[in-house]
């Protein structure tokens, strides 16, 4: 960025700035001082939507999907600066996008960063605009809760929520109603109506005919086993034995299993 901050269009030096202050970089950082120098030369050249920019919610989303898109934020945990954007983004997180909030819970999901605040902003996110989101984002945003086993504030109207759309939509993306189905296993919430459509006969059908049908089987198949060993009670269809297949090929060491899970 600094080498390349005077080739950048307006937009891109404004996004870069609103990047800088989501980071909570320093004034004095080389990288936030080229970027003021470089806006202070072009103001005369910067019209209006420039400007308004620096105060939109388009910029906010896109400076996050900046950061959590960069692969080297990605692969370090910065807890300062996850304490400090949950103190801000409930209030900015209604006009996020639902890809750069999934970015968030990606990032969040991976380095076990178990913020109440955060985590309470996504389930909300969810809440509001779960019906609108398709199977495969809502699994992402379901995951960092079960990965740190942490039940959102809103569980209560939440997870009933989550259970109407998967009965929706359950077809549609068989692999991800099945993860989804695990993470709320893994809340100790179990929804039987979604488990006797992920068990019949029509959906094992989609499943054999689609590309993934070897993972989803290994899916369902430990889906199956968490419903013997957590819920007893269950009295509806099972995966039928001749589709049960070992979800891993050869025991785990600890570090195989981390990168999995």
């Amino acid at each position: 960025i600094i080498s390349g901050c005077p080739k950048f269009d307006n937009f891109s030096v404004v996004n870069c700035l609103y990047a800088a202050a989501a980071l909570g970089l320093p004034g004095e950082s080389p990288l936030v001082r080229v970027l003021e120098e470089e806006s202070r030369s072009r103001l005369g050249r910067f019209n209006q939507k420039d400007l308004s920019m620096v105060f939109s919610s388009e910029a906010n989303n896109k400076a996050l999907e900046a950061i959590f898109s960069s692969q080297l934020f990605y692969e370090n945990r910065q807890e300062r600066f996850i304490r400090s954007m949950a103190e801000w983004l409930p209030r900015k997180a209604e006009n996020l996008t639902p890809y750069t909030m999934a970015l968030i819970a990606k990032y969040v999901a991976r380095h076990r960063l178990r913020e109440p605040r955060l985590l309470d902003t996504i389930a909300n996110f969810l809440l509001k605009r779960g019906e609108q989101l398709d199977s495969k984002v809502i699994q992402k945003l379901v995951f960092p809760f079960s990965r740190m086993n942490y039940r959102p504030s809103n569980h209560g109207e939440l997870f009933p929520k989550l259970e109407a759309i998967l009965e929706q939509k359950a077809a549609s993306s068989p692999l991800a109603t099945v993860n989804i189905l695990m993470s709320m296993f893994q809340l100790s919430h179990f929804p039987q109506t979604v488990l006797h459509q992920v068990f019949s006969p029509a959906f094992i059908t989609n499943v054999m005919s689609s590309p993934y049908a070897l993972i989803v089987r290994r899916y369902l198949s430990l889906l199956d086993a968490a419903v013997e060993l957590e819920f007893r009670e269950y009295s509806g269809p099972r995966l039928d034995p001749r589709y049960r297949v070992l979800m891993f090929e050869h025991a785990l060491t600890a570090d195989e299993a981390n990168r999995k899970y």
